[in-house]
């Protein structure tokens, strides 16, 4: 039986690359028969409330308060991949689907798009650990990232390494 897999990723209403490609994979891993589920981290607001999208910060509120209990449904995935940007996208979307992957005992696949890895953990003030001690997460985010789970990064086109 092929594992069961969550994709956590943008929506198709915030059209752009982490949208396309995990789109195409959710369509590809479907016509393959495998069983995927597609958690997007902009839940769609309660009808009467969509008018909130236009206010920043009651926007980001409002989005989190229906995101964060949406992350349950990753009790049914034995495999979840985040799709990931940097800096305050990561801090609000990826971190928590990857806290409560760790804590359900997923592994977890993050897939991050945004080519920023060094600048964002350097103005986090995330410290790199020295060469080939693993994860450049590792120092911050060990329970998420480290463990039984591999972060890969894409080196190149169609290449990719393990951190």
């Amino acid at each position: 039986m092929s594992p069961r897999i969550a994709l956590v990723a943008p929506s198709i209403e915030i059209l752009g690359g982490q949208t396309i490609q995990a789109q195409a994979l959710l369509t590809h891993l479907r016509e393959q028969g495998r069983p995927v589920d597609f958690l997007r981290i902009d839940p769609a607001f309660p009808w009467g409330l969509g008018w909130i999208r236009r206010l920043p910060y009651a926007r980001t509120a409002l989005n989190q308060a229906l995101y964060i209990p949406s992350l349950l449904r990753l009790r049914k995935a034995n495999v979840v991949q985040v799709f990931s940007a940097s800096y305050w996208s990561f801090l609000l979307a990826v971190a928590p689907a990857m806290a409560a992957a760790r804590i359900l005992g997923k592994r977890v696949i993050l897939n991050y798009h945004s080519g920023e890895a060094d600048d964002h953990l350097a103005r986090w003030g995330l410290p790199r650990p020295s060469p080939g001690c693993g994860s450049p997460m590792r120092s911050w985010c060990r329970p998420s990232t480290c463990g039984r789970s591999s972060p890969v990064t894409a080196t190149g086109r169609g290449s990719y390494q393990t951190w």
